[in-house]
């Protein structure tokens, strides 16, 4: 009779526990946060085009706005500056600081008074985008026989405003938006090669939704600007497009899946009703010098340009990738951490067609 020889299988080689729970810690701590990013941002519409927020008016036919104001004005209190020039404490004046959305300079008026209003002019052409003429950080300061002219300073500080729904109005009932931007450029433009004003700065933004006497507010954006802006507006002189260049810049709010759906819970979509409060504060020169006297597109007491654009997007769409990704998630998490456990054999076995004596 024939001798069998019987080779034995090597015997996969198994993680002991410590190895396979320093695997787990590893996998965990490295995939986790990316996988939650990946939640945070699938189905978003990073490459949608952003639209214009803002109703265009007929004509240059302006629309007074009676909830539309200014909410801080830089910070800092140059009244006495303007009253050492020879200006009176007439009502621009009072208005020379701004705090909390009150006049609080000259006479401090008792009652407070609501810090000047702001007209709506819907318009195509002053920016690549409908935009409407904004009254800058003061009102004019230095009306005839003064001609003190403004100050040159604000404060580096708050500057924020309080937009109500007119400003909203093109952003589609029922949906969320997952994107929000806005354009400021001082309506005074000057030469891209000549003008020594401009630079670079940092500061930082927050911006809070108003809804049904409610507030959600969304903060800690940092912004990284140059106050040297390059656009295309339309030049009456020749009947065309051309290229201009000012002191200006972009901020941008993108929101993640989870801030979409928080902002369509708060307003259920509902545009028609929801005002926003902008905040931008923390002002700083990249080159260190003192902030001071830096150009801002909305410092001054002229007017600027302010133009609004959003990404719409649909929530259901939004729920649906966060949910099915958070099943996910959990799921691979789940595995993990039972694999780490004794119950694991009995666990894949169960898979595999039942338990194996």
């Amino acid at each position: 009779m024939k001798e069998r020889v019987i080779i034995a299988k090597k015997q996969p080689r198994v993680l002991n526990p410590i190895q396979f729970n320093v695997l787990a810690i590893i996998l965990i701590l490295g995939l986790l946060p990316f996988a939650v990013a990946l939640v945070s941002n699938a189905g978003s519409s990073s490459n949608e085009r952003y639209e214009t927020t803002m109703p265009t008016t007929p004509g240059l036919i302006g629309e007074y706005l009676n909830d539309t104001y200014w909410i801080d004005n830089g910070g800092d209190n140059y009244t006495q500056y303007y009253i050492d020039q020879g200006v009176t404490g007439d009502q621009n004046l009072d208005c020379a600081y701004v705090e909390d959305g009150f006049c609080k300079g000259y006479n401090s008026t008792i009652p407070p008074r609501r810090s000047y209003e702001l007209a709506y002019y819907g318009f195509q052409y002053w920016l690549p985008t409908v935009s409407t003429e904004m009254q800058q950080s003061h009102w004019d300061v230095s009306p005839a026989p003064y001609g003190v002219g403004y100050s040159g300073a604000s404060g580096d500080d708050v500057f924020s405003w309080h937009l109500e729904s007119k400003f909203f109005e093109e952003i589609d009932q029922q949906k969320s938006i997952d994107g929000l931007r806005f354009w400021m450029v001082d309506e005074d433009t000057v030469s891209c090669n000549n003008y020594a004003g401009f630079t670079n700065i940092t500061f930082e933004g927050r911006i809070t939704f108003n809804f049904d006497n409610q507030t959600r507010t969304f903060e800690n954006y940092e912004f990284e600007k140059t106050t040297r802006f390059e656009y295309s507006d339309f030049d009456y002189t020749h009947g065309g497009f051309v290229q201009s260049c000012a002191i200006g810049f972009i901020v941008e709010f993108e929101f993640s899946n989870f801030e979409v759906l928080s902002i369509d819970q708060f307003n259920g979509g509902d545009w028609d009703n929801t005002s926003i409060s902008l905040y931008l504060e923390n002002f700083e020169r990249e080159d260190g010098l003192n902030f001071a006297d830096t150009a801002l597109p909305f410092a001054g007491d002229g007017f600027y340009y302010l133009g609004i654009e959003h990404k719409s997007i649909n929530p259901q769409e939004v729920g649906f990738f966060v949910k099915t990704g958070t099943l996910i998630l959990s799921v691979i998490v789940l595995g993990v951490g039972l694999a780490s456990t004794p119950y694991w054999d009995p666990f894949r076995n169960f898979f595999k067609g039942g338990m194996i004596e």
